[in-house]
């Protein structure tokens, strides 16, 4: 029997588990038991052990969920070997996945934090009558312990708080882990992503040519390839509204050699404007891709 047969589900889930963002993000869900009986938080009796073991269990089923989610995360990532081109969608997807996903979740903890010990204070400073600095600490021990669920002042606001805090702190350890878990298992170095980083592919904005009547927002598109590569591909995007810099929707054939197209705002579903082209989107994908065959062949041959 091999080295590698000998391993047990407990000794390979072990193995799992080597990144060091998933087991403080593990610990960090189940912390909110931690902090009820050592009473490193302040908060109302009354709704304490509700609150610890939804804020547990909502932080662990976030943590189970991450766990199916981490071929994404890494196939987001880590789209190719370093030093590699990469399109301009998938630096986009790399940012989003690998940088601003987990500050997002980090801002989510701190503002949760805040949210709740603002909102405690202020509910106590309500139970109490007074201002809160003239609150004297036995009063408010007896507050907390004595004030019933009904009577808590801010009650959603104290839950949403101390729900953010550690869901956002375990899911942004746990994303974390996931990361250095799937470049381990792809074998990239980190001395790999210092010294080959990943580079864009070269782009080339064109029009395809077309008779519309308003030619200052006839549609363009852009193809990327990759310049290490043997045998350059044209890889097309669009048709993109000139203006605005998004990707253009066809609605439908509206006459003879009339087709409507519109660039609507993602963000705001009326704010859209629409124009007439003269074809529909199987020809004008047809003639993007033409089109950029061959001026990259231009380009090739040029170089």
């Amino acid at each position: 029997m091999t080295r590698r047969e000998q391993k047990t589900p407990v000794k390979k889930f072990a193995v799992f588990f080597r990144s060091y963002g998933i087991a403080l993000g593990v610990i960090i869900g189940a912390m909110p038991v931690v902090t009820r009986a050592g009473g490193l938080l302040p908060g109302y009796q009354a709704v304490r052990d509700t609150l610890t073991f939804a804020t547990s269990l909502l932080s662990l089923l976030a943590i189970a969920f991450l766990f199916g989610f981490r071929r994404h995360i890494g196939e987001a990532v880590f789209p190719v070997k370093p030093g590699s081109s990469i399109s301009r969608e998938q630096q986009k997807r790399r940012t989003k996945f690998g940088t601003a996903t987990p500050i997002v979740l980090a801002i989510v903890a701190i503002s949760g934090l805040v949210i709740y010990l603002v909102s405690l204070n202020l509910s106590i400073a309500e139970v109490a009558g007074a201002n809160g600095a003239r609150i004297k600490k036995e009063s408010m021990e007896q507050i907390l312990s004595g004030t019933s669920f009904v009577a808590i002042p801010f009650l959603s606001f104290i839950c949403t708080g101390y729900t953010m805090m550690f869901f956002g702190a375990a899911t942004a350890f746990v994303w974390g882990g996931l990361i250095e878990y799937t470049q381990g298992e792809l074998g990239i170095t980190d001395a790999q992503l210092m010294a080959r980083p990943y580079v864009l592919m070269s782009r080339h904005d064109f029009k395809v040519v077309d008779d519309t009547s308003l030619p200052d927002s006839a549609p363009f598109f852009y193809f990327e390839w990759d310049p290490q590569s043997p045998q350059p591909a044209a890889h097309v995007t669009g048709p993109l509204c000139e203006t605005h810099k998004r990707a253009l929707k066809y609605e439908g054939k509206r006459g003879v050699s009339e087709h409507a197209w519109v660039c609507v705002n993602p963000d705001k579903k009326n704010d859209r404007h629409e124009f007439t082209l003269s074809h529909d989107s199987v020809t004008m994908q047809h003639m993007a891709r033409a089109k950029a065959d061959a001026l990259l062949g231009e380009r090739l041959r040029v170089v």
